[in-house]
């Protein structure tokens, strides 16, 4: 096989052999693959090595006592993050401040720091990871000392530094440190999978690898040599440009002067001791991504066989260091920051986009317990029939001992039989959940028969294909071809999904707290469970709270609003009422989807940069937004005051909720804007229909702040100036929205005392009419006060239609006028002479503002009737539109019913106009026909055509 090799591969397998003289043994592996784990075991527990050297960040060796630590189970991640900051040239921030002075210290100063920006990358393990098995092996050595651990691969804010060097176009903030898509992308491999008819490099690597027998895995030496040919072949397809840009390149430099460190290590050791004459060679095993290997074999053979000397070495080590740390012209990076963090099956699958995770987690994880339970059996077997060949071999008999050690032989060659045999159950019981899951979500009717031959498939296809054990894939198709109808393109989402989701799993490792676990972290992990949510997986699980009845409800929405509203993203209401926006003030429950991830953990761990309590750090992000206020000049903005405070009050932040009413106290009768004064009313409402939901202790407290609204609202309606064109449709809003806002305020001032006596509560206001303090102190009906408002504005607005219609449809129905005297106003803008286009703006007006005026007063409808009867053709259609606009305020059943009326004014009954049919002609047909054409050939000549998707 050897001789078909490439030439440097040949090179790199001889010089693997002169490596292995001097005690260094290299295992190229692919992350998360159970059988180069397994083969990893085989191999430590062979050469008991004194080093073990782990494709990790340098920056992990921190952790190896929490990531060794017996209650750690994976699946889990070490989230590592660098805090970098662009660097920016003094001429170039001149350019962009040349009209502003600097100061001298900025003078003296040759760069700054520019904008700070945090990357972050995950190292997951799971129980097959290759490094997980490396990194927790514990047997002692032949030196009678536990292996030296070591992490050897480049800090992550160095890599980050180097790549964006190479690369500053390229953009990516979070990504894997053990990217394989080199393995995914490999023509060699495609021309490999095309070879064997797989469908893609997964299923090539299952095909080789993955399904090799446990007594065949145990020969660690030929797996290895596999697995060094396939990745050394991909390797030689990639040039040297593009393994730089990743770096590559000088993350195997940086592995070979750490593996070449511990080398002379233990030769120095080696002759300084008195007993070196007797004292057997420590093994060093490096464990790192298949990819890099012949990186690794070449530059170490050149460092330690070709250069052997002292000083060569040293020379290369400074030309490792020098590149290593040649400093970034656009970017400066903080020491790495490590912490050890739950990571989940979903997020390990490949097929969620994971870069370098093997796909369908959950089936490996049994597949490989199932490799680890057979091997503990198959070694107690063998060691109980070789103690016994040992006893009949020292009592001298030949017959039985041979005999036994004939059975001995007998069940190696059972071995892989009874392995396949425990392979098939596994599957058979996995076709039996999945059928079982497929009844309960009615995708499929499956059934014990479909079960049957479905295993009977996963068995059959295992067979034709040449694997010793059922794969992936087979299962795979196996379900395909039994649970499916039909084709599997056509509405089975459902049945992807779900075998989707058996085969990739759920499950979220356990991280024990420890000294370097953030205490940010570890607060709301412990806040979490308190309050009784599950975080056994990463499924995602609804809570249903009765926040008005049950307190410990009351404070887990507290607890999901606070972390909502930090963006921890934990939880997601799906329903509730909504004190922010209004919505859903009748329920009585709230819903809530939640799920725990490592996003999550990550989230926290970014958070915890500004502060280990996740209240404070709520106030703080409270306190942050009323600043960010005060730097927009929105220092008088009532509406966005009391949003914060709503906010607070859904969070429990008490403390706050009391300082925010004071400050909407004093800032409200001093709020300029009509818009804001509103909006804080609106919210008032929501906060008065929630206060029990909410909590709020002082009622006064709130009925002082609605009170104060309707003085501040009507003060800054009267001072309106007359409005352009582009004001008006804002200023109708502001109208209606004050008028229905102090209908509601009616309501709720009504169960308190006389208007004045709660208004002397009240700030007064600057500059404010005395005429129309002394109305509002007189009359507690609020909307004749605001009728009087509008009134004074009448004679400003004579020439706005628009806004007379609707202060005169408003007047009429809030019984400030009466039906004669709307009629006039009728007859003036709807009567002989009337302006059409005048007369569709007042019409506009009148329904926006109370669009059932007419379905109730039919004499409104018949003067509107004549109007438009007494419009020609071009009148009409030029008015179409805005008639149409004024309409759409009518609801579909009410359009029907003013229809009605206008047939019934003309004689036509309503079925006629429903059961109308017009008729086209063939001159029409043709016209059409000329005009789409005309129509194709204009968008053909501005290049539209295709945008027209003809």
């Amino acid at each position: 096989m050897e001789n078909r090799l490439p030439a440097r591969l040949i090179t790199a397998l001889a010089q693997l052999k002169a490596l292995n003289e001097l005690g260094i043994t290299l295992l190229p592996v692919r992350h998360h693959s159970p059988a180069c784990a397994f083969a990893t075991q085989q191999a430590l527990s062979q050469l008991q090595p004194a080093d073990i050297l782990i494709e990790a960040p340098a920056s992990f060796n921190d952790l190896l006592l929490d990531l060794q630590h017996p209650d750690n189970k994976p699946p889990l991640a070490v989230l590592c993050q660098t805090q970098a900051s662009t660097i920016v040239n003094d001429s170039e921030q001149e350019s962009e401040t040349s009209n502003e002075i600097s100061s001298e210290d900025d003078k003296d100063s040759k760069k700054k720091k520019g904008h700070k920006r945090i990357y972050s990358a995950y190292f997951p393990f799971c129980d097959y990871s290759p490094e997980w098995v490396a990194m927790r092996f514990k047997s002692t050595n032949s030196l009678g000392k536990l292996p030296h651990v070591e992490c050897i691969d480049l800090p992550w804010s160095q890599q980050v530094e180097h790549r964006e060097r190479v690369n500053s176009e390229q953009t990516w903030e979070t990504q894997s440190l053990q990217q394989e898509r080199y393995l995914a992308h490999s023509q060699y491999i495609k021309a490999l999978a095309d070879k064997l008819h797989c469908r893609d490099h997964d299923e090539v690597w299952e095909h080789l690898f993955e399904l090799d027998s446990t007594l065949e895995l145990r020969e660690w030496q030929t797996f290895f040599y596999k697995v060094l040919v396939w990745c050394a072949m991909s390797r030689l397809d990639y040039e040297k440009d593009v393994l730089e840009s990743e770096s590559a390149l000088v993350r195997e430099q940086y592995m070979v002067k750490c593996i070449v460190a511990r080398y002379h290590f233990h030769r120095d050791e080696g002759s300084n001791s008195k007993i070196n004459s007797i004292a057997k060679k420590p093994e060093i095993v490096v464990v790192t991504g298949g990819f890099h290997t012949l990186a690794l074999i070449e530059l170490l053979h050149e460092q330690l066989i070709e250069q052997p000397n002292k000083q060569a070495v040293k020379t290369v080590k400074n030309k490792v260091d020098a590149e290593i740390n040649l400093p970034a012209s656009a970017i400066n990076t903080t020491p790495d920051e490590s912490w050890l963090i739950r990571y989940s099956f979903d997020r390990l699958d490949a097929l969620n986009g994971y870069a370098s995770g093997m796909p369908s987690p959950a089936f490996y994880q049994v597949c490989w317990e199932q490799r680890l339970a057979f091997d503990n059996s198959a070694k107690l077997e063998s060691e109980s029939i070789f103690q016994v060949a040992k006893t009949y071999n020292s009592n001298s008999n030949n017959n039985v001992s041979n005999k036994i050690n004939n059975e001995g032989n007998d069940q190696n060659l059972n071995a892989k039989e009874s392995e396949s045999q425990a392979r098939q159950r596994l599957v058979i019981d996995f076709l039996s959940i999945f059928s079982q899951q497929l009844r309960q979500e009615k995708i499929s009717l499956s059934n014990f028969i479909t079960v049957k031959t479905a295993s009977e498939q996963a068995i059959r296809l295992a067979e034709l294909r040449g694997h010793q054990l059922i794969g992936r894939f087979d299962v795979m198709d196996a379900c395909y071809s039994s649970f499916l109808k039909g084709s599997s393109d056509n509405g089975t989402q459902s049945f992807h999904r779900l075998l989707h989701e058996q085969l990739g799993g759920s499950q979220l490792g356990q991280v024990i707290s420890t000294g370097s676990t953030p205490p940010l972290l570890a607060q709301v992990y412990d806040l979490i469970k308190s309050n009784r949510f599950k975080l056994d997986d990463t499924l995602s699980k609804t809570a249903k709270l009765d926040v008005l009845r049950n307190a410990n409800h009351r404070q887990r929405s507290c607890f999901l609003h606070l972390l909502a509203f930090l963006d921890v993203g934990f939880a997601r209401r799906l329903s509730g009422p909504d004190f922010l926006h209004g919505g859903q003030l009748h329920l009585l429950f709230e819903e809530w989807a939640y799920a725990w991830t490592p996003q999550i953990e990550a989230r926290l761990i970014e958070l915890s940069e500004e502060g280990s309590d996740i209240y404070q750090l709520a106030i703080q992000r409270l306190l942050k937004q009323r600043e960010h206020f005060d730097e927009q000049a929105q220092k008088q903005s009532s509406a966005q005051l009391i949003g914060l405070l709503i906010q607070a009050s859904m969070m429990g932040l008490t403390e706050q909720i009391d300082n925010l009413f004071e400050e909407v106290k004093d800032i409200l009768p001093h709020d300029p804007d009509l818009g804001s004064v509103l909006a804080c009313g609106q919210h008032l409402m929501y906060l008065w229909t929630g206060k029990r939901f909410l909590q709020l202790q002082d009622d006064q407290q709130l009925i002082d702040l609605i009170a104060q609204i309707p003085v501040t609202s009507l003060f800054l309606l009267s001072q309106l100036q007359t409005p352009n064109d582009d004001q008006v449709r804002g200023i109708l809003a502001q109208i209606l929205s004050l008028r229905n806002l102090l209908k509601q305020m009616n309501l709720v001032l009504r169960v308190t005392t006389k208007m004045v006596d709660t208004a002397a509560h009240l700030h007064p206001i600057n500059n404010i009419n005395s005429d129309a303090v002394q109305d509002f102190q007189n009359d507690s009906d609020l909307l004749s006060q605001y009728h009087i408002t509008l009134n004074r504005l009448l004679p400003d607005w004579q020439d706005i239609d628009l806004l007379l219609g609707a202060v005169h449809a408003l007047s009429f129905i809030d019984d400030i006028s009466n039906e004669s005297q709307l009629s006039d106003q009728l007859q003036l803008h709807f009567g002989v002479g009337a302006n059409a286009e005048q007369a569709v703006a007042y019409l506009s007006g009148m329904m926006e503002a109370v669009p059932t005026l007419f379905l109730h007063h039919q004499a409104m409808t018949q003067m509107l009737d004549r109007l438009v009867s007494q419009w020609d053709k071009e009148t009409f259609i030029a008015l179409l539109p805005d008639l149409r606009l004024a309409f759409t305020a009518l609801k579909p059943m009410q359009t029907n019913e003013l229809a009605q009326q206008v047939a019934t004014l003309h004689g036509v009954f309503s079925t006629e106009v429903t059961q109308f049919q017009g008729q086209i002609s063939e001159s029409d047909m043709l016209k059409g026909l000329a005009l789409n054409q005309q129509l194709e050939q204009v968008l053909t000549e501005r290049g539209l055509i295709g945008w027209s998707g003809s």
